[in-house]
């Protein structure tokens, strides 16, 4: 039970910051509290915590343009964040968590403002049939995270300049360009703030849970940076190359997925499982488990076996039985 309702707000716009404050609050979550956590970013590309930075986004144009390359904890896929985001996170014990209070939460607050929003598939959020917030989850040592971002006046221009430009690319993921799918709040109502959008989600909030916020105490400042100086290494943001000998991928409801294999001598002695699933953690594990396996179908899919039963899990053991290794 919610008995606490608490208000925390960036200090600033740098990305690595704000990702290193938000994973604090994460650590220090107590049961009772819900936290929401209001944060900007500038200039900002953030892939998921298990997408492939190389695949994902347009390289070339971020190093040319100076935009902030970021990994998050949470999954999901690639977006852009500017001066025209609400980028928001609800954080509590996983007792006190719920995915589909909170996206409600979200989306009443959009609807308060005289805006149709809707909850379709992923629990994303739609207005006049594009899609203006995701969501993506990271579950860590009994507390939770739900992170997203309304766009509100974000420049979809660069959206499209920076992430997955290639028609291609869309066309072989079954998708339609995201200047087709995806839209602004001000698309429907010219005159909205981000100021307003987050008074909103405040207010729905305490509606909501029947609490008043309070300010939370913003976590030692030591603590946050021993955390940012890992959000901003290039290791967390891109990954430890392997060696690919082996690989399959497919794209199913819940999202894509490519395994990579290094193999020598008919063992897996490397191995990277790519994703934009909304759930890091069962991707994560899956590349535990396959490190050290033989390489052959029984042999992965055992190993695969050992991890909590998912629907990513089931899915990924069809995809390599279809290989015949």
């Amino acid at each position: 039970m919610i008995e606490k309702f608490y208000l925390a707000y960036a200090d600033g716009s740098e990305p690595g910051r704000n990702l290193a404050l938000e994973s604090t609050l994460l650590d220090n979550v107590l049961p009772g509290e819900m936290i929401l956590y209001l944060w900007q970013n500038n200039n900002t590309v953030l892939i998921g915590r298990n997408q492939d930075t190389y695949k994902e986004v347009n390289l070339d144009s971020i190093d040319r343009d100076g935009v902030h390359l970021m990994r998050r904890v949470s999954g999901g896929a690639a977006i852009y964040h500017d001066s025209g985001n609400l980028n928001y996170s609800f954080v509590a014990r996983d007792t006190d968590f719920s995915i589909d209070r909170q996206i409600n939460i979200i989306n009443d607050a959009i609807c308060s403002l005289g805006i149709p929003a809707e909850i379709r598939e992923k629990r994303s959020i739609f207005v006049n049939g594009k899609k203006v917030s995701g969501s993506a989850y990271y579950h860590h040592n009994g507390a939770s995270i739900q992170q997203s971002s309304i766009l509100v006046s974000c420049d979809l221009e660069k959206v499209m300049e920076y992430i997955v430009p290639d028609p291609e690319v869309f066309k072989k993921r079954g998708l339609a360009p995201i200047n087709i799918r995806v839209g602004n709040l001000r698309d429907t109502m010219p005159t909205i703030t981000v100021e307003e959008v987050a008074k909103a989600v405040i207010k729905t909030c305490e509606d909501v849970f029947k609490i008043k916020y309070e300010l939370y105490p913003m976590p030692n400042r030591d603590l946050v940076e021993q955390k940012e100086f890992m959000f901003n290494s290039k290791l967390w943001t891109y990954g430890r190359p392997i060696q690919v000998d082996h690989y399959c991928e497919n794209r199913f409801p819940w999202g894509e997925v490519r395994l990579e294999f290094q193999v020598e001598n008919g063992e897996v002695t490397d191995a990277r499982v790519w994703s934009d699933s909304a759930e890091p953690s069962v991707i994560t594990d899956m590349n535990k488990v396959l490190i050290g396996v033989p390489f052959t179908t029984k042999g992965l899919t055992s190993a695969l076996k050992q991890l909590e039963k998912s629907q990513e899990r089931d899915d990924v053991i069809s995809l390599i039985k279809e290989q015949e290794y």
